[in-house]
This record gives structure tokens, sequence and C-alpha cells, in this order.
């Protein structure tokens, strides 16, 4: 998640938005969604920024930092763990970046020591 916010902070324009949403998904699953109002991300790029080395040609004229490989590692450590991330499409200016996980459901119960427990 750090490191599509870093690229969502690099990529958007000054002063505006970037959004982090959660939303349920089916069989326990969790989406957490990345938003800004950048470039976006075309069509035709969007399987191929998960390669390693690869970036947009806008960063690589731009000389903006990054090496190409926080989105391959991103989506190498994401399957390793059961989930995957991709880019959605989006209604207006920027890009959606979605990433799956399984929901985990952590309870915590306390003992009352007055209730003897």
């Amino acid at each position: 998640m750090l490191d599509l916010l870093a690229n969502a902070n690099r990529h958007a324009p000054g002063g505006t938005a970037i959004t982090l949403t959660t939303r349920d998904a089916a069989n326990d699953r969790v989406v957490l969604e990345v938003d800004d109002a950048g470039n976006g991300v075309p069509p035709e790029f969007r399987e191929r920024i998960f390669k390693p080395y690869f970036r947009m040609p806008d960063a690589v004229t731009a000389e903006m930092p990054g090496s190409g490989l926080g989105l391959a590692g991103a989506r190498r450590l994401l399957q390793q763990m059961g989930g995957r991330i991709w880019v959605a499409e989006k209604d207006g200016p920027g890009a959606r970046f979605c990433v799956e996980l399984r929901a985990t459901v952590t309870r915590s119960v306390q003992q009352d020591s007055r209730a003897g427990g």
C-alpha cells in the first residue's frame, strides 16, 4: 500500500486528493483502492506496468524518480499472499489501483477479573 500511495503522490498534481477506500468482496475478501487525479494509466499499459523495470513513458521523460520495480514487487508479494493487484477503470482523470486480499477477522476477548473468569 505504501508503494501505491507513493506512486499516487508522485503522479498526481499538487493539491489534489489521493483517496484510499476499502470494500468487501466475495468469499471473505477485501479490496483496497487507491485513487488519484494524475495522468492515469492508458489501457495498453495496465499490465505492462507490473513488469520489472517498466516505467510509464511520461515518468521517464519527466525524469521522475523510480526504478520500475515497485509495482512488480507489489504484485509478486500479493500473489504469494493469495492476493492480487490491478488497475481498474475510472471515470474522470487519474488512476485507480486495486488490491484484493483475504480478509481475516481477529477477535479479542478480555477476561473480567471481577466476574471470576
